[in-house]
């Protein structure tokens, strides 16, 4: 079997990594659960983002090695908040790489510099605010892809919904749950926001 730095999968090798039989990896990708690409000669092969993206979906442990320790901004001009975070989440992603901003702009020169797997951003800051962060992450190529998950102290379904589509990934409400930020540390499939992330229920 390939090393879980592999690009691609077979359906075995899928099992093999997750310790399921062929037949139910099959299955899933029968009942479109899991994506799968099929080659000219009609085989099946998963690519790595894809199974990574699948097993947190459904609250699967992922194989150590499958994923790189994400990198880590959070641009907040609350540097309590900024340190509780960080400190919370270098116990929640151990290995991951976690640096902070302090405002939209110097946020923006340090995503160029740390190419993050993800951000946290607060939407009232000095100099940039987040939801013209988000619009410009979101419109350049180089950091589309970067998850973004902005953070805020209101209650306001119609700027969580600007937000999500400026591009941001979810919307959590001030004070946040540490375990609400788990789900934004692996890939995000593609279109969709994760569940509930456009705020709690009021």
């Amino acid at each position: 079997m390939d090393s879980p730095e592999s690009t691609f999968f077979t359906s075995r090798e899928v099992a093999d990594l997750v310790a399921a039989s062929p037949t139910t990896v099959l299955g899933w990708i029968d009942r479109g659960l899991l994506r799968c690409h099929r080659t000219p000669g009609g085989h099946r092969r998963i690519a790595r983002e894809d199974l990574v993206a699948f097993l947190r979906e459904h609250g699967m442990p992922v194989p150590a090695g499958l994923v790189e320790a994400p990198r880590i901004l959070i641009v907040d001009d609350d540097e309590a908040f900024t340190r509780s975070i960080a400190r919370g989440l270098a116990r929640l992603a151990p290995g991951a790489t976690i640096e902070v901003a302090h405002d939209g702009i110097d946020g923006l020169v340090r995503i160029g510099a740390l190419h993050p797997t993800l951000v946290i951003l607060d939407v009232v800051m000095p100099g940039m605010d987040g939801l013209a962060v988000c619009r410009r992450l979101h419109a350049s190529r180089e950091t589309r892809d970067i998850v973004v998950v902005v953070v805020t102290g209101r209650h306001d379904v119609e700027l969580h919904q600007r937000l999500l589509d400026a591009g941001a990934a979810g919307v959590l409400e001030k004070p946040i749950r540490l375990e609400e930020l788990r789900p934004f540390l692996g890939p995000i499939p593609a279109g969709r926001a994760l569940a509930g992330a456009a705020g709690r229920e009021p």
